[in-house]
């Protein structure tokens, strides 16, 4: 039960808050009121005036005037009567409205008056709120609903950017600005070295440099030519000769030709050398009892280093005649003779 009665006291002091209000009293001979009034309202609501009139000695009676509304009372001694009025806001602004007490006599004749001004602010639902931009953040208008605390439809004005006093300088570490005027703010513009030196790789020449941040211009002088690149052999991979450099890792093909024994040879891997090979070829089974299928591979190697310039197979259906035939394989004649037991006996390639 306690607990009810403290949130139900919690939840009556909120809803007091949520609308300001006010209280003004007025005392006379035998009379008092006590106004209780909203002093700050949205346009096109209704203010709310509390009015207790209390009879401080004997028995009286009177008028309650608020605005154009005139309440009659009747109070024996001590009593107290409670009159509440609700005043349309239609109009932002200050709106006054004039509360008169009167005290009357049995024939109506007032005896004493008092009369005073109570004032509601009036306030617009909407306004229009906004924010200056900074150096650093940027600047808005919105429209603000007052009464809901809804806010929406943003405009955004881009940051100033600082103002600089003086030129950014170098001090070993980076560019150090000097104060904005506008913030104040001090700090690292940039960490690009005002000096240093470039060097050259393979492909690209080196270059000792000089920088300077509030042009954002480079100097450059000292110029050294590209080292080239550092060849570490070459390979045949199947569609060219590939040569990789052991600096860089670039690797390209030079040239997409086989090696022969042709006078214009321009094999790589065999240019160092005498442009020697050996050329032979295996067969996958001598036996065609089985099987009349055959695959040749034809293998020429250099012999001024042993690498393989040329690995291609290729298979026929050879048949189970005795007898000597030839075949193409990759512009290679493989010549093979079969004798009666259907033995191959001998293979050759030209």
């Amino acid at each position: 039960m306690k607990k009810l009665l403290t949130l139900a006291l919690v939840l009556a002091l909120v809803a007091a808050m949520a609308v300001p209000a006010m209280a003004t009293t007025v005392a006379m001979k035998n009379l008092r009121m006590d106004i209780t009034q909203d002093y700050e309202v949205f346009v096109g609501d209704d203010a709310t005036i509390s009015v207790v009139v209390t009879s401080t000695s004997g028995a009286n009676r009177g008028t309650l005037i608020v605005g154009e509304e005139t309440r009659n009372f009747s109070l024996k001694n001590r009593e107290s009567a409670t009159f509440s009025f609700e005043v349309a806001c239609y109009e932002v602004g200050e709106q006054r409205i004039s509360v008169t007490l009167n005290e009357t006599n049995g024939s109506g004749k007032i005896n004493e008056t008092r009369n005073t001004d109570i004032t509601i602010t009036v306030k617009p639902e909407w306004v229009v709120i906004s924010a200056d931009p900074t150096c650093t953040l940027e600047g808005y208008t919105a429209d603000y609903n007052q009464k809901t605390g809804w806010k929406g439809n943003y405009v955004y004005t881009a940051p100033l950017g600082h103002a600089w006093v003086g030129v950014a300088t170098w001090d070993g570490h980076g560019w150090w600005s000097g104060a904005c005027e506008r913030c104040e703010w001090q700090g690292y513009l940039s960490y690009k070295p005002q000096n240093g030196t470039v060097e050259p790789t393979c492909t690209l020449e080196g270059y000792d440099f000089t920088y300077d941040f509030n042009s954002d211009q480079y100097w450059y002088a000292n110029y050294v030519p590209a080292l080239g690149h550092v060849y570490d052999g070459y390979r045949w991979d199947g569609h060219g000769w590939l040569i990789l450099c052991k600096v860089c890792d670039w690797g390209g093909y030079v040239s997409f030709n086989y090696c022969d024994y042709a006078d214009d040879c321009d094999c790589p891997i065999c240019i160092p050398h005498v442009c020697d090979q050996d050329l032979s070829v295996t067969v996958s089974s001598r036996n065609l009892q089985n099987s009349s299928r055959v695959t040749f591979t034809v293998v020429k190697a250099c012999n001024g280093c042993g690498a393989e310039l040329i690995n291609e197979s290729a298979t026929y259906n050879v048949g189970q005649s005795a007898g000597t035939r030839s075949y193409d394989v990759f512009g290679f004649t493989v010549t093979i003779v079969v004798n009666q037991n259907n033995m191959i006996t001998s293979v050759t390639v030209a």
